[in-house]
């Protein structure tokens, strides 16, 4: 085994897999059974302040990451930023060890997702989870083929602006993630630019991340679609933070 440490950082799913072991170890419901795999005996009725250490230490011991050592600079990183975010609160150090608790209250709809770890793992993030709720919607003006994006707020139920809904016809199939599905319905509203698509088929993963929250002055915007063209060989999600285009990711063939 190789003593070096390994520098290059977690992907997304690395990070939110990691995230979420952070937050199981430190929580104060897994206490009792995290001791039991350190082989620590804490004081009867008491929680015992766990560290950094200690969660390297579980990670290698569970076989979770069996070479979590050579990790530690990314796993400590991570720590420290879900700290930073308020997700993980300081206890002070043992043996220069930082030591954390997991104590955050969860609204009911933020229990509905993983959304609230994005101040933690970045926007990126956002496009890992969100990117199979995100749909390309098609359809014409005149002869030419046209394009619109909307994102699933249920099951059957498409959200999008009024005037992709307006300014072409929607075509009566739509290919979703691969899967053709046919449109039921669809309206727009009158004054302000939303509009729904119902659509024939079921798709489940979509009604569990989509929340909706009163929208705050400074919150940060991200902005998430597919090009106005579908005639691509492969369709891609641009997103982008106000005016700067920051990636863009393959998906899903439409074809």
């Amino acid at each position: 085994m190789s003593k070096y440490s390994i520098l290059k950082p977690f992907n997304i799913k690395g990070k939110f897999n990691m995230c979420v072991t952070a937050i199981n170890f430190f929580s104060s419901r897994s206490n009792k059974e995290v001791c039991e795999v350190l082989r620590i005996k804490p004081e009867e009725n008491r929680t015992y302040p766990l560290s950094d250490i200690d969660f390297l230490q579980y990670l290698k011991k569970t076989n979770l990451l069996p070479d979590a050592w050579r990790y530690h600079d990314s796993i400590l990183s991570l720590l420290k930023r879900l700290e930073q975010v308020g997700i993980l609160q300081s206890t002070g150090k043992r043996n220069l060890a930082n030591c954390y608790y997991f104590l955050k209250e969860l609204t009911q709809k933020q229990r509905r997702s993983w959304i609230w770890l994005t101040p933690a793992i970045g926007a990126d993030f956002l496009r890992y989870l969100l990117s199979p709720c995100i749909v390309q919607i098609t359809g014409k003006i005149g002869e030419d083929v046209h394009a619109g994006s909307g994102i699933f707020i249920s099951r059957i139920i498409i959200l999008t602006c009024s005037h992709v809904l307006e300014d072409m016809k929607v075509d009566e199939v739509q290919i979703i993630n691969g899967q053709e599905t046919r449109v039921v319905n669809f309206k727009s509203h009158p004054k302000i630019d939303v509009g729904f698509i119902e659509i024939e088929h079921s798709f489940d993963y979509a009604e569990t991340q989509v929340v909706f929250a009163e929208p705050k002055i400074l919150d940060e915007i991200y902005v998430m679609g597919f090009p106005k063209i579908p005639s691509y060989a492969r369709s891609c999600i641009d997103c982008s933070k106000g005016r700067s285009k920051f990636h863009k990711y393959n998906c899903v063939g439409r074809k």
